[in-house]
C-alpha cells in the first residue's frame, strides 16, 4: 500500500510542475516570435496566442490546477509519513519534505526551464491547458468573475491593452528577425534607418 502513496505522489508532482511550467512559458513566451510562427501556419502558437487573449481565465485555471495537485500531494505525503512515523513526527516530516519537494520540483526547476525555453515549453503544453480550461470552465468562470469584480474595485482591467512599442523593442524585433532568417540584410538596414 506504502508504494501506491510513492507513486501518486510522484503523478502529482509531476502534475505541479506541468502547472507551474504552463505558468510560466505560456506568459513569458515572445509574443512577436509566436506571432511569426502563427504566420508560418504554427497552430501550436496560434494556440498560445488565442489562450493569452484572456490572462484572467488562463491563469485562474492553472492556478486551480497547481493548487489543487500541490494540496493533493500534501495531504497524501502526510498520510504517507502518518502512517510510517506517527501522528506528531509525521507530520512535521510531511511538512518539511513536501515544502523543499514542492519547492524544488513543483516551481523552481519547471520554470526555470520554461523561462529559458518560452515559446518551446509554451507550444508544448498549450494543448493541455487548453483543454485543463475547458474542464475547469464552471469554476474558472465564477474565480474570474470574483477577481474581475475586485481589480475592478482598484479600476484594473484584467484585459491585455493594446500593443505599443518602443523604438527599441522594434530593433529586437527586427534583430530576431534577422536572426531568425525572416530579414534579409538589406531588409534590416532599411528597416533601421
Amino acid at each position: 500500500m506504502l508504494w501506491l502513496y510513492g507513486v501518486c505522489l510522484v503523478v502529482l508532482i509531476i502534475c505541479s510542475a506541468f502547472f507551474s511550467g504552463a505558468e510560466t512559458a505560456i506568459f513569458t513566451a515572445n509574443f512577436y516570435r509566436l506571432h511569426h510562427l502563427e504566420r508560418k501556419g504554427d497552430k501550436k502558437a496560434s494556440l498560445i496566442l488565442r489562450l493569452r487573449k484572456t490572462p484572467d481565465e488562463l491563469i485562474g485555471s492553472i492556478l486551480i490546477g497547481n493548487n489543487f495537485v500541490n494540496i493533493a500531494a500534501s495531504s497524501l505525503a502526510t498520510l504517507f509519513f502518518i502512517q510510517v512515523l506517527g501522528n506528531t513526527r509525521g507530520t512535521i516530516v510531511a511538512t518539511l519534505v513536501m515544502t523543499l519537494v514542492i519547492l524544488l520540483f513543483g516551481e523552481i526547476v519547471p520554470k526555470t526551464y520554461a523561462a529559458t525555453y518560452p515559446e518551446t515549453a509554451a507550444t508544448r503544453v498549450g494543448r493541455a491547458i487548453y483543454w485543463i480550461q475547458r474542464l475547469l470552465f464552471p469554476l474558472t468562470f465564477l474565480i474570474t468573475k470574483v477577481s474581475r469584480g475586485i481589480l475592478g474595485i482598484f479600476g484594473i482591467s484584467p484585459q491585455l491593452p493594446a500593443r505599443m512599442i518602443t523604438q527599441d523593442e522594434l530593433k529586437g524585433i527586427i534583430s530576431i528577425g534577422k536572426q531568425d532568417g525572416v530579414l534579409l540584410p538589406e531588409e534590416e538596414r532599411m528597416l533601421l534607418n
